[in-house]
């Protein structure tokens, strides 16, 4: 019987030519990080299982969809599902560099999860990352980086920005359940790719009572002044204040009509704690994000027990 020697479902493998162009983007992303200060580091395809599957990491799908097995020390390990993770426990375990730290990597990512156009079970990420820098600022820079290298590539794009403590206020706005908040931000940060319709839907199906639903809905159409007007709360005011901080830097930084806000996205990682954000291809047959990525201020304290804001974003 012949063997099937085509990948592993999911895999990929590249012709020369086909390589060759990866490697040109890739260069350019890379050009563009170290012209925005950016140094280049490496962190290993494996880690341990404890810090992959750890309560401050990605979460949910993420550890779902992740590859996990033992090696031959019986040491429960696993692949990476993102750079994050990685680049956290890296700075853990490196305390003495200078700080803010501007870094960048690439690699492989392997998730066992659905497979679609634009989405396989391996594939590479390029990210940027500003650690140790609190301020908006920061948030701005890695969103200017990021446009200004989809520019370079020529690529038509717009990238979207919210804040997932504005999210939280707004589910608190329109009485969604504390307990019912992490399903019904799941349901919401589909709402650009399934409707409000079959948001609706989910999330009456995930507990949440049709007043809020509808309420919710309403809420997350409205303009960041309309919202400004509406959601009372501490900590909802800070987030819209920090978010109009982004978009000034935006626009300083001559960026402003490409970054734009909407209150339905959400990201799915656990980890985010702030600023979050996604750029779409505007002219393409990729409907999902092309790049992403937020603030995750707890991930590296968690783990070295040093408090350090982190910010940053994937390819």
């Amino acid at each position: 019987m012949k063997m099937d020697s085509s990948p592993v479902r999911g895999m990929r493998e590249f012709l020369p030519s086909e390589k060759a162009l990866r490697a040109s983007l890739a260069d350019a992303v890379r050009k563009n990080c170290l012209l925005y200060g950016f140094e280049q580091i490496q962190t290993p395809s494996i880690e341990s299982w404890e810090v992959l599957s750890a309560k401050f990491a990605g979460g949910g799908d993420a550890i779902k969809e992740a590859y996990s097995f033992k090696d031959q020390g019986e040491r429960e390990v696993g692949l990476r599902y993102d750079l994050t993770v990685p680049l956290s426990r890296f700075v853990a375990n490196n305390k003495s560099l200078p700080k803010p730290l501007k870094l960048f990597q690439t690699g492989s990512v392997w998730r066992d999860g659905p497979i679609r156009q634009g989405r396989y079970r391996e594939f590479e990420q390029f990210d940027a990352d500003i650690i140790g820098c609190s301020t908006m600022l920061a948030d701005a820079e890695v969103l200017a980086m990021a446009a200004s290298t989809l520019e370079t590539l020529g690529i038509s794009f717009e990238i979207k920005v919210n804040n997932r403590k504005l999210l939280d206020a707004v589910l608190e706005f329109a009485g969604v359940q504390k307990e019912k908040r992490l399903a019904a931000i799941i349901c919401v940060d589909k709402l650009s790719k399934i409707g409000a319709g079959a948001v609706k839907k989910e999330l009456a199906e995930k507990g949440v009572d049709e007043k809020s639903g509808a309420k919710l809905l309403k809420t997350l159409s409205l303009s960041l002044a309309q919202l400004e007007e509406k959601i009372k709360s501490v900590e909802g005011k800070a987030a819209i204040a920090e978010l109009k901080q982004v978009f000034e830097y935006a626009g300083e930084f001559g960026f402003g009509k490409k970054i734009v806000f909407d209150c339905s996205l959400a990201r799915g990682l656990n980890y985010y704690t702030g600023t979050v954000f996604e750029g779409f291809a505007l002219e393409s047959k990729i409907s999902s994000s092309i790049c992403g990525g937020g603030r995750y201020d707890n991930m590296i304290g968690a783990l070295s027990g040093e408090n350090l804001a982190a910010v940053g974003i994937s390819f």
